[in-house]
């Protein structure tokens, strides 16, 4: 389910004009991001500092991409 919900967000990028060099890395690390999420609050898995620091940092790269467009 999450790969397809991981395309639709990528015709929905894609078809409002935005660069690759964007698109992919927000589709990619939302993913990863949301992955992360539902992991944590419905499966109830531990999220060891190592991870919680990787998620910072997708957040921060896809905030630093979004922000040069």
């Amino acid at each position: 389910m999450s790969i397809g919900v991981a395309e639709i967000l990528t015709f929905v990028v894609y078809g409002k004009g935005a660069p690759a060099s964007v698109g992919t890395p927000l589709i990619v690390g939302g993913s990863v991001l949301l992955t992360a999420l539902l992991g944590v609050l419905v499966l109830r898995e531990a999220l060891a500092w190592p991870q919680a620091l990787g998620l910072v940092l997708v957040v921060g790269g896809i905030a630093l991409l979004a922000r040069g467009h």
